[in-house]
This record gives structure tokens, C-alpha cells and sequence, in this order.
């Protein structure tokens, strides 16, 4: 198995599936079908699953509503908000925090109150 992926979904692949979940999320309460999620992430579909049963099964989503049948109906999730962030998933995120902080300390914010 490759050192880049989890559950068998490159972190690449994982990472756009759920910045395109987290669009449905914004817009439509989380409900978002395969076709759409895997254009919105350009994935394709069969990657869309994996990455999304791997974000179940590592329990950064959930699933708030099943598909029941329907043209408009579709499956609805919801991200997990009590996780611990996953290494993988966050390295880089931590410089550019920490480089955004240094840089935030170097040049405060002027507070308009200061005369």
C-alpha cells in the first residue's frame, strides 16, 4: 500500500471530495449526489465512494439522510465536528498557521479605536 494514502484513497482524492462535500454542505444542508460531488471534486465517481466510505469510516462525516428514491432525492451528510485532525490530512496546514500567525505578529491588525 502506498504511504500517501488512507484506506486505500490517495489523501489527494480525500482532500477534494470533501472540499467539494463541504460545498453541498454550505449550499444545499449536505445533500449532494455521486455525479455532482465527483464534478464539483473532479473524481471520478468509483473514487468519489472510496473517498467518501473512507470520511465515514474514519468518522469525519456522517450520513444525515439516506437515499430514498426520487429525481430530486439524494444522500445528505454532515461533517463530524469533534475529530481529532488527521496527519495526513493536515500536514502544511500547520506552517501555514503558524507562518500566518508569525507574519500577523510582525504586522498587528491597527485598531481604528487608537487615535
Amino acid at each position: 500500500m502506498r504511504a500517501d494514502t488512507i484506506g486505500g484513497v490517495r489523501v489527494s482524492s480525500l482532500r477534494a471530495a470533501l472540499d467539494a462535500l463541504a460545498h453541498a454542505i454550505a449550499t444545499t444542508q449536505g445533500s449532494i449526489s455521486v455525479r455532482r460531488w465527483s464534478e464539483h471534486a473532479r473524481l471520478d465517481p468509483k473514487t468519489v465512494r472510496r473517498a467518501r466510505d473512507v470520511a465515514l469510516t474514519l468518522g469525519i462525516i456522517k450520513r444525515v439522510h439516506q437515499y430514498e428514491g426520487g429525481r430530486t432525492d439524494c444522500d445528505a451528510f454532515a461533517l463530524i465536528v469533534s475529530i481529532e485532525p488527521h496527519a495526513s490530512l493536515t500536514s502544511g496546514c500547520g506552517i501555514a498557521a503558524r507562518r500566518g500567525q508569525v507574519q500577523a505578529r510582525k504586522n498587528p491588525p491597527k485598531d481604528p479605536s487608537v487615535a
